[in-house]
């Protein structure tokens, strides 16, 4: 019986994670770090868990020698 509500128990811990991709959608990523360009979602990088996209092909490259300097400019890091 116990590891029947285990299971529910585990899921509601889940769905208590769904209000997240409404927070997300507030921290959607509209401009390129680098160049403050709208993003193109074909260019990105993975940072900490978390896509970071960029505006053109060589901004990745300067995201990546210095992620700090770009961190504040990304909503989905500033929460």
């Amino acid at each position: 019986d116990h590891s029947e509500h285990a299971g529910p128990m585990a899921s509601t811990s889940e769905t208590a994670g769904a209000p997240d991709p409404a927070a997300t959608a507030e921290t959607v990523q509209k401009l390129c770090p680098v160049m403050n360009y709208p993003i193109n979602k074909a260019i990105f990088v993975e940072y900490e868990g978390k896509k970071v996209y960029f505006c053109c092909p060589g901004c990745p490259e300067q995201f990546r020698a210095d992620p700090q300097a770009y961190l504040a400019k990304l909503p989905q890091f500033t929460n």
